[in-house]
Parts: structure tokens; sequence; C-alpha cells
């Protein structure tokens, strides 16, 4: 990760993947898109487009560890989650969308 302040890379441990769902105004983040979270743990940071950490608030972004893909045979994506110990339907695109 970049740090504007030393103006050198940096290593840094992730701790999560989230795709941001949107409605944040001026931020470097693009909606649907994946991002890496990173510590500390005790805080929401998500390295955004300029490549640096930032904190944002947990609730623009899903955790997308647990988030299963699959494809049907008639052109459906559908996206499955783990929630406790069952696997849930989340939504069913049709492929290409």
């Amino acid at each position: 990760m970049y740090d504007s302040e030393t103006g050198k890379f940096k290593e840094i441990k992730i701790i999560g993947k989230y795709e941001y769902l949107g409605g944040l105004e001026g931020t470097d983040l693009i909606k649907g898109k994946i991002y890496y979270r990173v510590e500390p743990k005790d805080e929401f940071r998500i390295v955004d487009e300029s490549k640096e950490d930032y904190l944002y608030l947990p609730d623009y972004f899903e955790n997308v560890e647990n988030r299963y893909r699959n494809i049907n045979m008639d052109n459906k994506i559908i996206f499955y989650e783990l929630k406790g110990d069952q696997l849930c339907k989340k939504k069913r695109l049709k492929y290409g969308e």
C-alpha cells in the first residue's frame, strides 16, 4: 500500500474483502467493486482507488468473503452467502448483467 506521507510503499495486513455498495460522495470508490480491508482490526480501513487506506463507515460495504457464485445451465448467476452453517441464496442475475 502507498503511504503519501513518506512517498513509499508499505506492507500492511489484509483482514477482509468488501464490496462497496455506494452512497458516499467525494470518495475514490467505485460502486460494486471489491476492496480490501486492512489492519488495525478495531478500525474499518479500506484501500481505495488511490491505493491508500482510509477510514470508512462499514454501513456502505458488504463482506464478500462468505459469498459464493454459481452459474446455472440457464445462464443465471446465483450468489450464495454463508449464514452460520446454512447456505442462503442472496440474489439472482442474468449472465452478463
